[in-house]
């Protein structure tokens, strides 16, 4: 995708916004953890804020802001920032075949994670979005699909679930 350095470092700009926005959204809802935990407790404000659960994420998207600015500035002086053909090239590349599919595995991910697990056993929501994924990349025939869905999922339910003792979700 980057023929050069020069189109690289316009890719960071973008990518240096994305980052500022995503991180804003959670700097926001960490204070809101704050916040809320505030209201909870009895003790004073100062120790209430040092042992708030939204402490760490508060440092670290505050560190993710300052990072993406920085990457922004530190591209913006190379190229000087973004252009009308920059955006027909960024169009170009959401209309790839390869970034659709990987809009489809981040699809695929967020099913699994936020409406498979917790709905249905582990063990049920691993098998369908392991046989779907190599259904989709047409990873080998259907059969051996679903022998290695199913010995996946168990192997990987006994590794952690009985021989790690950990609880799987």
């Amino acid at each position: 995708m980057f023929k050069d350095k020069r189109s690289l470092q316009k890719a960071e700009i973008a990518f240096g916004g994305i980052l500022v926005l995503v991180s804003a959204f959670f700097l926001v809802e960490s204070i809101k953890i704050i916040n809320e935990g505030n209201k909870l407790r009895t003790t004073n404000a100062r120790e209430a804020f040092l042992t708030s659960p939204g402490l760490m994420p508060l440092f670290l998207t505050t560190m993710l802001i300052i990072m993406g600015i920085a990457l922004i500035i530190g591209a913006v002086k190379e190229v000087g920032g973004l252009n009308k053909e920059d955006f027909q090239t960024f169009k170009n590349w959401l209309k790839s075949k390869e970034t659709k599919r990987s809009f489809i595995m981040l699809g695929f991910i967020i099913a699994y994670t936020f409406i498979l697990l917790g709905r249905m056993p582990y063990e049920v929501s691993t098998f369908i979005f392991l046989a779907v994924f190599m259904f989709y990349f047409k990873a080998s025939d259907w059969k051996r699909i679903l022998i290695i869905s199913t010995l996946a999922t168990g192997i990987i339910a006994y590794a952690f679930g009985t021989l790690a003792m950990i609880p799987l979700p």
